[in-house]
C-alpha cells in the first residue's frame, strides 16, 4: 500500500506502521514476560494443551515480517537526508539496514519459541490424548 501512494502521505503511512508495530511489539513483550515466568515457575502445560504453546510463536513471526517489509520500503519512502545526518549514503539505505538486522533478530526470537514449543510436544507426545471437543 506504501509504494501506491503519493510521497507524502507514504512517509506519514511508513512512520505511523513503524509506531503502530513498536507498540505491538511492546506488548506482545510484555506478555512473552509473563509467559517466560509461567513457564519457569510452573511445569509445563498438560501434554494435551502443549500444541497451544505455538501460539507464542505468532506475534515475534508477524513482527519480523512487518520490520522486514517496512525496512525494504525505507529506501523509496523516507528522504536522503531525513536525519539530517550528513553522510555518504541515503537514510533510507541505514534504515533498510538496520530493519533487516532486527527483524532476523525478532525472527530468530520466534524460531527459539518455536523449537521450545516443539521440544515440549515431543516430550509428552506419548501422554496425549486429544478429546473431539
Amino acid at each position: 500500500m506504501i509504494g501506491s501512494q503519493p510521497p507524502q502521505a507514504a512517509l506519514n503511512i511508513w512512520v505511523g506502521a513503524v509506531m503502530l508495530q513498536g507498540l505491538a511489539w511492546t506488548v506482545a513483550l510484555m506478555m512473552y514476560a509473563i509467559y517466560i515466568q509461567r513457564l519457569m515457575t510452573s511445569a509445563l502445560p498438560h501434554p494435551s494443551t502443549r500444541p497451544g504453546m505455538y501460539v507464542s510463536v505468532g506475534p515475534a513471526g508477524y513482527t519480523a515480517a512487518a520490520l522486514i517489509g517496512l525496512a525494504t520500503s525505507a529506501p523509496d519512502v523516507l528522504p536522503p537526508n531525513a536525519f539530517n545526518i550528513q553522510t555518504d549514503f541515503a537514510d533510507g539505505q541505514v534504515v533498510k539496514v538496520l530493519g533487516i538486522i532486527s527483524g532476523t533478530f525478532v525472527l530468530l526470537f520466534s524460531f527459539w519459541f518455536f523449537c521450545i514449543s516443539t521440544a515440549a510436544v515431543i516430550a509428552g507426545v506419548r501422554r496425549m490424548h486429544y478429546p473431539l471437543n
